[in-house]
């Protein structure tokens, strides 16, 4: 239901915004382990009902998706375990 020009703003929009993570985690070095690549997978998978595996999910759904959001959630547990905003300012 999306215009072309809404389409590429959006498009735009989420890549402006995983290059933010993207910065985020090789800047404060926080590439993630092997242990917490497979926790998220794990989570992400339960939520959505996966239940065929790691191996299996990462072939149906491609590396450079599994990657970026691997990425993408673990700089996003970052910043809620480190993030305090102050809501009086």
């Amino acid at each position: 239901g999306l215009t072309p020009e809404a389409l590429q703003a959006e498009a735009e929009k989420s890549a402006k915004g995983y290059l933010e993570q993207l910065y985020l985690c090789y800047s404060l070095n926080l590439t993630p382990t092997a242990e917490e690549r497979q926790t998220v997978l794990n989570d992400y998978m339960t939520s959505i009902g996966y239940t065929q595996g790691i191996d299996a999910f990462v072939k149906a759904y491609g590396e450079a998706f599994v990657e970026n959001y691997v990425v993408t959630e673990h700089a996003l547990n970052y910043v809620e375990k480190t993030v305090t905003i102050d809501a009086n300012n």
